[in-house]
């Protein structure tokens, strides 16, 4: 598709593509909630205290678990975006403690893959008995297709969900 003078490359990601305009130069396009990452289902299981773990920001969850599945067929999964790699994304990010009643509270912290993690977090939880969650907009590295987008790290043992709610 041609849009002024510039091309639009459209990556339907082996789906139907959707017939939208083109965000602006710093255009915002929601999605109907889509979920990318649920490691209740595959995805290397919860995540250990101090482990970092990277992620693609669009795609289907199958994508993220090499293709092994990684969610109930209700899930809505599917996660295009029509305009090439996203420059950002507003996420909501989920975390189902894992450590025991007792243990400290812990945090989660997201930011571009490839950046350095930065000090402040996301999302906050009490850990053993408060799942918690928080909307979140990051930008994303957006180096190449093959290179994950954000990179997470918690403080405490977390299962994980993260759902796209808009590029």
């Amino acid at each position: 598709n041609e849009l002024g003078s510039y091309l639009l490359q459209v990556d339907c990601l082996g789906g139907p593509c959707e017939n939208r305009a083109p965000p602006g130069l710093y255009g915002y396009v929601p999605v109907e909630p889509c979920r990318i990452v649920d490691t209740r289902y595959g995805l290397g299981g919860a995540l250990s205290s101090a482990e970092t773990r990277s992620y693609f920001v669009y795609g289907d969850i199958s994508d993220q678990n090499q293709g092994a599945g990684g969610a109930p067929g209700s899930y809505p999964t599917a996660c295009p975006f029509a305009f090439g790699e996203p420059g950002g994304v507003h996420l909501s990010i989920a975390v189902i403690p894992q450590a025991a009643p007792g243990t400290p509270s812990g945090y989660l912290t997201a930011w571009p893959h490839g950046t350095t993690r930065p000090t402040t977090s996301v999302v906050n939880f009490k850990a053993g008995v408060q799942i918690a969650a928080n909307a979140v907009t990051l930008t994303t590295n957006e180096s190449d297709a093959a290179t994950p987008d954000i990179s997470v790290y918690p403080n405490q043992p977390v299962h994980l969900v993260i759902d796209v709610l808009g590029y």
